[in-house]
């Protein structure tokens, strides 16, 4: 009966194990996302939730950065002056004039990087129409999925459902998968634990390896 009692018990810490990795996080090392001047706080907390969910990571969204002047070097430096020891990795999403940053990602030094959604954005004249905003939703959150990815230097994957599918053009970024294949998933998963981020090992069961459906 002992015996018994003791592989109940193996079994039932093997069974917590992983959400108890995922509650680790709580004083390791995370994803962060900010935003930095005039970004809506919807845009970086929905970010945040689906970088969360996709790398199954533990991610923080960070208070919003003020900025003065709109230079690519301020933006460096406030991004710079907003990471403190937590922060793994580091994104910034900005909305920005495409003078500025004229890529929609660019990476900022080691761990740093940031989006500029401004591309990414309806036209001025479809910015009321529902289906242009969630498409457009679905435009940043694959970015900001790839920015992470270059983050931590994972090469381009050949699988256009994979969101690290080199992708040309928004049409192209529009069509590709919004989340990691199962084999990118699990090189992130190394790359994150050798950065001190605690992950959820094995591969996300609620939001399946599958193009996202957009309108």
């Amino acid at each position: 009966m002992k015996r018994i009692g003791g592989w109940v018990c193996v079994a039932a810490a093997l069974l917590s194990w992983p959400w108890a990795v995922a509650r680790a996080g709580e004083t390791g090392k995370t994803l962060s996302v900010t935003g930095i001047g005039s970004v809506e706080a919807d845009v970086v907390a929905d970010v945040g939730r689906f970088v969360e969910a996709n790398y199954r990571a533990d991610t923080t969204v960070k208070p919003p950065v003020e900025i003065g002047e709109v230079s690519a070097q301020t933006i460096v430096e406030a991004l710079s002056g907003a990471r403190s020891e937590r922060d793994a990795l580091l994104l910034g999403i900005v909305a920005v004039p495409e003078t500025v940053f004229p890529d929609t990602l660019t990476l900022a030094g080691e761990g740093m990087a940031f989006l500029n959604i401004t591309g990414l954005m309806p036209d001025p004249e479809k910015k009321d129409d529902p289906a242009e905003v969630e498409k457009s939703g679905w435009l940043i959150r694959k970015e900001a999925m790839r920015a992470f990815g270059l983050m931590i230097e994972l090469t381009a994957c050949p699988n256009p459902q994979c969101v690290l599918w080199p992708h040309k053009g928004r049409e192209q970024l529009e069509k590709k998968g919004a989340n990691l294949c199962p084999p990118c998933l699990e090189h992130a998963h190394r790359a994150l634990r050798a950065k001190g981020v605690p992950v959820q090992f094995g591969r996300n069961l609620d939001l399946p390896f599958s193009r996202q459906d957009e309108p």
